[in-house]
């Protein structure tokens, strides 16, 4: 899959010719008309993660919805830094220059060493944040704990919050975010963004197809650990438009036994950045909360859902701002 993501970035050139719907996409209340170089960067981005296989269900994913956790939207509420508006159930925000997050939490979870997090999304028709940023997942950086800035210490080392930022993976804390890469005026593109124990300081992206522009999508996360230092830990994703999208099972999450290395947190994480966060203004996102499950949701009752949201009354006619 490695060998086609970077194929998928050569291609993705050969296409900027035939990329008029990204211009539409700028909208004439743009303050500011980003120069070519967006368009570019934003079109290389979205047919970069594009190109996805169907996976089939891996074995260790058991079909088993019994909720964990789940996470309302409320949980945004109060946060001065990043506002939003919250209106049947939903949290809502725009983002302006030169700001970068639209929400943020980190809420901890019961340890768990396999899980699914099912995420309910709105990424509006106004949404054209450069090409890339970041959209919630599982993870375990440590940040879950009450007081996040002192590191955890298992049999008398020092282990600080890491997997995310440049902060490599230790061998305890690892994350799996989602990423969302380029736009066109009606579809935004998704690929992972996992950090695990491999060479470099960053996450890894991976392609993950594309959801629509002004609608509620939903997507499943599946994250199962190692064996400590073994490379069977598993990363699973489907959609609720294109079913199963991405499936692996070689990956070394933790190298550490310890209840400290466990799935510990859902990061609600919605920003640009990491790449390049585009011109002003950067539109405009949706929450509509997070279900955590010990196996794989009823992906029925998930379409059921996301109806429901699709039914909704426009929650964004006054967003606040991010």
């Amino acid at each position: 899959m490695l060998r086609k993501f970077h194929l998928s970035l050569l291609l993705g050139a050969a296409a900027l010719a035939a990329a008029p719907s990204v211009l539409t996409a700028l909208g004439a209340n743009a303050r500011e008309r980003p120069p070519t170089d967006w368009i570019r960067r934003a079109t290389r981005a979205f047919e970069r993660d594009s190109h996805v296989s169907s996976p089939s269900i891996p074995r260790w994913l058991d079909n088993d919805p019994t909720v964990v956790k789940t996470i309302d939207a409320s949980v945004l509420d109060g946060n001065s830094k990043h506002p939003v508006t919250l209106k049947d159930g939903v949290a809502t925000a725009s983002l302006e220059h030169p700001k970068l997050t639209w929400m943020a939490k980190v809420v901890g979870i019961p340890p768990q060493d396999k899980a699914c997090a099912t995420v309910y999304v709105k990424l509006h028709d106004d949404f054209k944040p450069g090409d890339g940023g970041k959209l919630p997942g599982l993870a375990n950086t440590g940040m879950g704990r009450a007081h996040i800035g002192a590191p955890e210490i298992i049999d008398g080392k020092k282990y600080p919050n890491s997997g995310w930022g440049g902060r490599h993976a230790d061998g305890v804390h690892w994350s799996a975010r989602t990423g969302f890469g380029g736009w066109t005026d009606k579809r935004v593109s998704m690929h992972t963004y996992f950090y695990a124990n491999f060479k470099g300081n960053y996450g890894r992206a991976e392609p993950l197809g594309s959801i629509k522009k002004g609608a509620w999508s939903a997507y499943v996360e599946c994250v199962k650990l190692n064996t400590p230092g073994e490379p069977d830990g598993g990363l699973f994703y489907e959609t609720v438009e294109d079913g199963p999208v991405y499936s692996r099972d070689d990956i070394v999450w933790r190298q550490l036994d310890v209840p400290e290395s466990m799935i510990r947190e859902m990061w609600i994480d919605i920003f640009c950045g990491g790449t390049q966060c585009g011109p002003d203004p950067r539109g405009t996102v949706s929450f509509g909360g997070a279900v955590v499950t010990k196996g794989l949701p009823d992906m029925k009752a998930i379409k059921a859902e996301v109806d429901r949201l699709n039914a909704l009354k426009d929650e964004t006619s006054s967003p606040a701002p991010g």
